[in-house]
């Protein structure tokens, strides 16, 4: 009898600590609800277009363009957190794509005590970015 007191008192108290690091990394991240950056750029079809938006954090998108030859993030030669995209072969209209802007990223060491982080004081700042192209002729 008392093992089986001893046993769910231990299962439970972990299941208490593993929720509690699952709501603290949850939270590390937040993102907004809502664009805090608008863009209106016009593309020639064929043409390839660079949206740079900066050197001290990542650059990852969060919608999809829908006609797209080549819609990815990536890095320039100076570091930059970069957006490229080219339409597909002969699309001409509008696309859309919404980008995440984190500026101090963490890394995996941040993390290797556990989850110690509720009280660190540098978590990530996110912007998030919504780019209407508008593809032309």
């Amino acid at each position: 009898m008392k093992k089986t007191i001893v046993y769910s008192a231990s299962l439970l108290s972990l299941l208490v600590l593993i929720q509690s690091c699952v709501k603290d990394v949850q939270s590390y991240v937040e993102r907004p609800a809502q664009p805090d950056q608008y863009l209106n750029v016009n593309v020639s079809s064929g043409q390839n277009y660079v949206f740079t938006a900066g050197t001290s954090g990542n650059l990852s998108v969060m919608t999809q363009a829908a006609h797209y030859l080549v819609s990815q993030t990536g890095y320039s030669d100076n570091g930059s957190s970069v957006y490229n995209y080219s339409s597909s072969p002969g699309y001409m209209g509008e696309d859309n794509v919404v980008l995440l802007y984190s500026v101090n990223p963490t890394t995996p060491e941040d993390h290797a005590s556990g989850c110690s982080q509720s009280g660190n004081q540098n978590s990530q700042s996110t912007t998030m970015i919504a780019i209407k192209i508008n593809v032309t002729k």
